[in-house]
């Protein structure tokens, strides 16, 4: 095998092993299953989505999870439990203010 044979080979092996580096690195790691059947009483992978949103104004994100589209928030106890609870959100009801005599 000539030098230059060599070269094409040691580059395809760096190059290829580059590839296959690169590739796990991005691999997606949250991968929802794709499952239609699971235990009496539990939630359907597909059927879940998670998004952050800000929704009481305070300038931090709240987790959301949505089950068939119906949002839900997840929080956090004490103990580091998760705790998930029903919300919604309502307009905010203005009230007249209230004028000072002089």
């Amino acid at each position: 095998m000539s030098e230059w044979d060599k070269g094409y080979w040691l580059g395809g092996i760096v190059a290829g092993t580059v590839a296959i580096v690169s590739m796990i690195a991005h691999y997606p790691k949250n991968i929802v299953p794709e499952v239609d059947k699971v235990q009496s009483g539990y939630a359907i992978p597909r059927d879940l989505g998670i998004e952050t949103s800000d929704l009481d104004g305070n300038g931090e994100l709240e987790t959301i999870i949505k089950y068939k589209g119906r949002p839900f928030l997840l929080r956090i106890d004490d103990i580091e439990r998760p705790v998930v609870q029903s919300y919604e959100i309502r307009p905010v009801e203005y009230s007249e203010p209230i004028l000072e005599k002089r």
